[in-house]
């Protein structure tokens, strides 16, 4: 599997470096299988977010994750696209202040925590593309527990489970 990582101006939290190296542990999981090919990741605001939710699920809800498979050949390259996760970087950048304000944690701790909360929902994404759903609250919950545990693997913080449905 291959990431190929866009970004809206001005989000250049997390690194596309950090972002890699969870989707290879994750993908190292005896859990989690993968079809080979490119997973498209775009980092978006809220505004692309809504857009995107209300183009293709005729909802106005705030989305943290879309994952939208394609299985489609790339004309050009003749790589399968397993396809494309769009993540609401505007929502995890709140999720992350809100937490540092809850939890009385330092104004420095913030990027981290932003990396974070980014990574957990391209991981989310990629674990819809594995097989997994998240419609019951039961497996929205092995989700999170999934990506957080790799998370937790790469030194990464994690803002605790909300419970809250993640659309996707």
């Amino acid at each position: 599997m291959r990431l190929e990582i866009d970004r809206a101006e001005s989000m250049t939290v997390p690194s596309d470096e950090a972002v890699l190296k969870a989707a290879e542990a994750l993908l190292k999981r005896d859990d989690v299988m993968l079809p080979e090919g490119v997973v498209e990741v775009r980092l978006c605001g809220l505004e692309e977010m809504l857009e995107l939710n209300r183009r293709y699920h005729d909802s106005d809800a705030v989305t943290d994750v879309l994952a939208f498979e394609m299985f489609d050949e790339d004309p050009a390259t003749g790589e399968i696209i397993v396809g494309s996760i769009a993540v609401n970087h505007d929502l995890a950048a709140a999720r992350a202040r809100d937490w540092l304000a809850a939890a009385e944690l330092p104004a420095e701790e913030y990027e981290r925590y932003l990396a974070s909360e980014t990574i957990l929902y391209v991981l989310h994404g990629l674990l819809h593309f594995a097989g997994y759903d998240d419609e019951l609250p039961e497996d929205r919950r092995e989700m999170f527990d999934m990506a957080a545990e790799v998370l937790a693997s790469l030194g990464w913080p994690v803002v605790p489970y909300s419970g809250e449905k993640e659309d996707s």
